[in-house]
């Protein structure tokens, strides 16, 4: 039912770094291709550990008992966590990451408890940390269901070279979302960034999960600020919308808190300055659309994609089906397009995140349409 294109070009990345967490450079250097899986363009999964990812997923729902959200708000994610972050097997690790997108969840779907029901916070949450919480309703496959998310490495096709299959107004805003990641907004100082959504206690629980592995204060301001971003966008997601504001909005979705904390979750960081340079921020930006359509696809909503697709442009679920994948694979090779000539001019920490990156999507595609 969904298209996508084969690709004979293979993946070309810098060196591999050495040390601690580089299987996903390793696959990157085999000159392994993007191919379509489940019928989308890009790489699969890494690994599969079923015992690892059970054992993360009790963490996360005693976790998520302790905070008042229930199991609900984390079904899956175990399994989620392991698939996405295959340069690490340590249980803490990985359920950091998996509170991490359940909060995204919860603060996009608005279905953070209310606060004049106390919730219990277990631990003492770091004095310059503030969180964010998350919930969503459960996917066919017994997952969450979050929105946007993109992410590459790697040199493939430019994404200039895709055919565009959208509408003219579709196709104008994803350049638009696409010309928006060149110019994002500068790094801020802590204090700048409204404490409303961080402030609440499960989301102070959730970046505590964090900043326990240890991350640097910059790591967690990082993804602090975009579940303050992530919050500032929740009552435009309101649907129906037309496709172009589909796609403006998709950029930043309930993946992008945890695709900014791919760093700190698998064990070193990305230098500020190179974490908050324009190019980078593009990327990060292009991967959680792509994570965000490949959801939407893969689990069509009435709110999602291809609905405004079959809406605007009077198509059948099938084919509107099939130009909403059409969307996803141009913005996987927009990514890998940008990904790869960030890493030609980069040093080590840009090159193993943009790697990350790459593999997450192949992990948190795999989520989303094998079992």
């Amino acid at each position: 039912m969904l298209v996508g294109e084969q690709s004979n070009t293979h993946a070309a990345v810098p060196p591999r770094p050495a040390g601690l967490g580089t299987s996903a450079a390793a696959l990157a250097e085999s000159g392994r291709p993007a191919r379509a899986a489940g019928g989308l363009y890009g790489p699969s999964a890494v690994r599969a550990d079923p015992g690892l990812a059970a054992g993360v997923q009790r963490r996360l729902d005693g976790w998520a008992v302790q905070v008042g959200v229930g199991p609900r708000a984390v079904a899956g994610l175990g399994r989620l966590a392991v698939l996405t972050h295959p340069d690490t097997d340590d249980p803490v690790r990985l359920e950091a990451a998996g509170r991490l997108v359940a909060l995204g969840v919860m603060v996009q779907a608005g279905t953070l408890p209310d606060l004049a029901a106390p919730t219990p916070v277990p631990g003492p949450a770091p004095a310059p940390v503030s969180g964010v919480g998350v919930d969503g309703e459960a996917s066919p496959s017994g997952a969450p269901q979050p929105q946007p998310a993109a992410g590459s490495v790697g040199g493939c096709e430019s994404g200039a070279g895709a055919a565009s299959v959208l509408a003219d107004a579709a196709d104008a805003a994803l350049r638009e979302v696409f010309d928006a990641c060149d110019h994002p907004e500068p790094p801020r100082a802590r204090g700048e960034v409204p404490g409303v959504v961080t402030d609440h206690p499960v989301a102070v629980s959730a970046l505590a999960g964090l900043s326990a592995l240890p991350a640097s204060p910059y790591q967690l301001d990082r993804v602090r600020r975009e579940f303050q971003v992530l919050a500032g966008g929740v009552p435009a997601r309101g649907g129906p919308h037309p496709p172009w504001e589909y796609l403006a909005l998709g950029h930043v979705n309930a993946y992008s808190p945890a695709l900014a904390a791919l760093d700190a979750v698998d064990g070193y960081e990305v230098p500020p300055a190179a974490a908050g340079s324009p190019e980078l921020r593009r990327v990060q930006r292009l991967a959680a659309l792509a994570a965000a359509l490949l959801r939407d696809v893969a689990h069509p909503e009435p709110s999602g994609l291809a609905a405004a697709i079959a809406r605007a442009d009077g198509l059948g679920s099938a084919a509107a089906a099939r130009r909403a994948a059409a969307v996803h694979d141009e913005a996987m090779r927009a990514l890998q397009h940008h990904a790869a000539q960030l890493a030609g001019v980069s040093g080590v920490p840009v090159r193993r995140y943009l790697s990350g990156l790459w593999t997450w999507l192949g992990g948190h595609r795999s989520w989303h349409t094998e079992p």
